[in-house]
């Protein structure tokens, strides 16, 4: 029988699987070591989606139903408009060609990383976020703009200088410290190396926090099974 403490751990890494360890360690390992699907697609995760999919394809908000989904495409076009025009735009998760996925090396491991939009000469980066901005839940915005940093001067030969993360529910913009030297990207890379470490370590801890109650994989989790050792 396969476990988590024998199945195969991913040959590549990504923003998104370091987070969700950073989160809760159970959880990753049902979603990245044991792949358990999920039968349900969040609400959140479905409108979160649409939404990106609508600015990629540089929908304006009249052509969109839901109100609050045409209001945070109509965000994202009020915020680029103060930027140089014709940026490099992601397409979609499944284009093997998205512009915006990026392959590199980072903390001595290969990762994955899609940039929503981005531009070369000025180095600038945005990535949309669908929720509403608390300051307290900065860290994984630090640790993603680590790795997307990281990932855009293995690709460009150059910094990455200004990384916006854009909450379009509530039109607050959090600008990325891990990008320039200092106590930011020092903490950032801190816990990427640590994830890293106890990931390879096979340390699968539960992490109870409110987010429990929006992990799809909760009930999995309630009843132990994964044949983790406690």
């Amino acid at each position: 029988m396969i476990d988590a403490m024998t199945a195969p751990l991913p040959t590549v890494c990504s923003t998104s699987q370091i987070t969700t360890y950073g989160n809760c360690p159970r959880q990753y390992a049902y979603k990245y070591v044991l792949k358990v699907p999920t039968l349900v697609t969040p609400e959140a995760m479905a409108k979160g989606a649409r939404v990106h999919e609508a600015i990629a394809a540089s929908k304006v908000g009249t052509d969109i139903d839901d109100p609050e989904e045409r209001q945070m495409v109509d965000r994202a076009a009020r915020f680029l408009e103060v930027f140089p025009p014709n940026p490099v735009l992601e397409t979609t998760y499944e284009d093997r060609k998205n512009p915006g996925r990026f392959y590199g090396d980072v903390c001595g491991r290969r990762f994955v990383g899609i940039f929503d939009v981005h531009w070369t000469g000025p180095n600038v980066a945005v990535d949309w976020k669908t929720g509403t901005y608390k300051p307290k839940y900065a860290t994984p915005l630090e640790t993603q703009a680590y790795i997307l940093g990281e990932l855009y001067r293995e690709t460009y030969g150059d910094d990455l200088e200004v990384m916006a993360f854009v909450f379009l529910k509530s039109g607050d913009v959090h600008y990325a410290r891990a990008l320039g030297e200092g106590r930011s990207r020092t903490a950032a890379e801190k816990r990427i190396v640590t994830a890293l470490a106890q990931i390879a370590a096979r340390e699968w801890p539960k992490k109870p926090s409110p987010l429990c109650g929006y992990c799809e994989h909760r009930e999995l989790c309630r009843l132990g099974a994964g044949g983790f050792v406690e």
